[in-house]
């Protein structure tokens, strides 16, 4: 599972996922916050190959191994919410909505925390400034 970009582990007979950003952010059972510091849409394909597959425990970046049912529903989500993020922005951006209030939206939604952990803290701040660049990318801005 290893790009330039991007690094996952499969262990077998375990079928236990280590991944980093690509598999989002776990935000509660609910909410499930689009990663892919480098590319949200190759994260997407990611996400599909694995939906259907019989994964026993995902563990992801500052929030420990998801199990379950919640590995499924988690997958489901962040497929739903990556899409719905580049679609709802774009349909904002047509819209003309402010820039601070698209930003302060999507940051609010997905990549804030009252945790004190310095780390998660700066992982959430660094995705939340590469999906952004992505998203304006998308809509030929300038970053």
């Amino acid at each position: 599972g290893h790009t330039e970009q991007s690094v996952s582990y499969l262990f077998q007979p375990y079928e236990a996922l280590i991944s980093d950003e690509t598999f989002g952010y776990f935000r509660g059972r609910d909410l499930a916050a689009p990663g892919g510091n480098f590319d949200c849409q190759q994260s997407l394909k990611s996400i599909e190959k694995f939906k259907d597959h019989e994964i026993t425990a995902l563990c992801l970046p500052s929030a420990g191994a998801l199990t379950g049912e919640l590995i499924r529903k988690h997958l489901s989500n962040l497929s739903q919410n990556t899409a719905d993020l580049f679609s709802m922005t774009h349909q904002a951006i047509s819209d003309d909505v402010p820039e601070e209030d698209i930003l302060s939206s999507i940051e609010e939604q997905f990549y804030s925390s009252t945790t004190q952990d310095p780390l998660e803290q700066a992982n959430l701040t660094e995705t939340f400034r590469a999906v952004w660049e992505q998203i304006q990318k998308q809509h030929g801005e300038n970053p």
